[in-house]
């Protein structure tokens, strides 16, 4: 909504509406997907992932036609809502369904290229051996006896007996006790990636713009020109995430994303001729600094750290925390932007400078690694705890 938010149409349509009104009605599709993240984990394991996509699809469009055709406030703040429901669904089960599909060399590729634009594992699990052999075999070139899909199958197979032997329960509780570094790294990677500014900027980059000193219609020109940069910046990932692996990625991004986001501020405090130029150069940074780091890899490493019996559930944890980190941030963001002025940014350069710390320490390296040889990182064996 950042194109049309500050917009004299749609802000007459809508009795121009406070900054928390505002607030609420971009908010309000992240409280919709939050509800949906967390059921998605069970849905998932219910339903199938292909089945839950098409569900989200639908319950999207659904929600997109009420937007569409929207009365007045109420009527999108609806819309809204249910279109949450469908991205709920949605940006649970897609991180899942690439990772299980997606061979080790080239998992974090394929899930990048997700960001710019499981059904194996499932099948298997739930004893339909033979679809399963069947997509593998097609992930492989079609050939039921190809020596890959073959290992791949076998490979598999012994891990989904060796957590069923393990008597490891698949329960939310369950997940917690054995599972708990895991699930909060998960949950850490979406709920950075929000608290490190991005929707201040995607949501609402017109109000940071005219803050600077860009007028109406030059606003929208700088904020179309910005999200340019933004696609052509998730490019490079497609290629680096599987050569510099995610630690380097998200710590490279977070240091420029800090430095950008303090610079922002400090323009806009000093407001100078030169103000309205050097924010959005500092944008752009930010933004491309956000798309090749931050924006994908969050949506990439809780599938693949999290194992294959509780794997829905723990990317439906990680998925409602981002979404609740970003209702957070979309509500409170214009209210901040008065109250806050120029503090702001610097104040999620500080939260950029936490998640680089964090990762630092905490982060494991997964490029590379099959998820099933995942527990081998987290010095975890195949004995339950």
């Amino acid at each position: 909504m950042s194109g049309i938010i500050t917009g004299p149409y749609f802000k007459a349509y809508f009795d121009y509406p406070g900054p928390l009104a505002l607030g609420t009605m971009v908010a309000i599709l992240e409280v919709g997907a939050f509800i949906t993240s967390i059921a998605a984990g069970r849905v998932g394991d219910l339903i199938g992932r292909k089945g839950t996509l098409f569900v989200g699809a639908v319950v999207f469009t659904i929600g997109g036609a009420i937007q569409t055709f929207t009365s007045g406030f109420w009527t999108m703040f609806a819309g809204r809502f249910v279109s949450g429901f469908g991205v709920g669904l949605l940006s649970t089960i897609v991180p899942i369904y690439q990772s299980e599909i997606s061979p080790p060399n080239h998992r974090g590729a394929l899930a990048c290229m997700e960001f710019t634009g499981n059904i194996i594992g499932w099948l298997i699990d739930t004893d339909k051996d033979a679809e399963g052999m069947r997509v593998l075999a097609d992930l492989h070139g079609g050939d039921l006896d190809d020596p890959t899909a073959l290992a791949e199958f076998k490979e598999i197979k012994e891990k989904v007996h060796e957590e069923r032997e393990s008597g490891e329960g698949r329960t939310y509780m369950a997940m917690w006790k054995k599972y708990k570094r895991r699930v909060l790294l998960a949950m850490s990677s979406q709920a950075f990636a929000q608290l490190n500014g991005i929707n201040v900027i995607s949501y609402y980059a017109p109000r940071v713009f005219e803050e600077a000193g860009w007028i109406g219609r030059q606003a929208i020109l700088m904020t179309g020109f910005n999200s340019l940069i933004y696609i052509l910046s998730t490019l490079p990932p497609w290629y680096l995430v599987d050569r510099w692996g995610r630690r380097t990625i998200l710590l490279s991004g977070a240091v420029i994303m800090s430095a950008a986001l303090i610079a922002t501020g400090w323009w806009m405090a000093i407001d100078v001729p030169r103000t309205p130029n050097a924010v959005v150069m500092c944008v752009i940074i930010f933004n491309a600094a956000f798309g090749y780091s931050w924006g994908p890899v969050p949506w990439l490493y809780p599938p693949e750290i999290m194992p294959l019996s509780v794997r829905a559930k723990g990317v439906s944890l990680s998925t409602a925390t981002n979404w609740l980190f970003n209702f957070i941030v979309g509500e409170m963001t214009p209210y901040l932007q008065e109250t806050m002025a120029w503090r702001l940014y610097p104040m999620h350069g500080f939260f950029c400078a936490c998640s680089f710390v964090v990762v630092y320490f905490l982060y494991p390296e997964t490029k590379g690694v099959p998820l099933e040889e995942m527990d081998a990182i987290f010095g975890e064996g195949a004995v339950n705890c």
